[in-house]
C-alpha cells in the first residue's frame, strides 16, 4: 500500500503461454482482474500472435507491447504510429482499451 504503483506489467513469458498452457492462461486473466479492480493500468508485453492479442483483449487488457503490435522505434516512428491508430482503435496489432 505504501508503494506508489499505477501499472502492472504482464511479463512476455506468461503472454508467449496464452491458450497452451492453462495455468499460465488463467494467472494472466488474474493479474488483468486485479489490475482493473486496483484501477491500475495493465500492459502485457510480449505480443507476437494474433491470438495472444485476441485473448488479451478479451480478458480486459488495456494495453499491449511487442512485435505484432510494433517494432521497436525511434521517437518520429512512435509519434506517426499513434496518429495513424488514434482514428481505429479496432486496428489490427493495437489494443482496444
Amino acid at each position: 500500500r505504501q508503494i506508489p504503483v499505477d501499472i502492472i506489467k504482464i511479463d512476455p513469458s506468461f503472454v508467449a503461454g496464452l491458450g497452451d498452457d492453462p495455468t499460465v492462461t488463467m494467472l494472466t486473466k488474474t493479474i488483468v482482474q486485479v489490475g482493473r479492480d486496483l484501477g491500475m493500468d495493465v500492459v502485457a508485453e510480449g505480443i507476437e500472435q494474433p491470438r495472444q492479442l485476441a485473448e488479451l483483449r478479451e480478458m480486459g487488457c488495456g494495453y499491449g507491447q511487442g512485435f505484432l503490435v510494433a517494432r521497436p522505434m525511434a521517437a518520429p516512428g512512435v509519434e506517426s504510429l499513434i496518429r495513424t491508430s488514434a482514428g481505429n482503435p479496432r486496428k489490427p496489432g493495437v489494443p482496444a482499451a
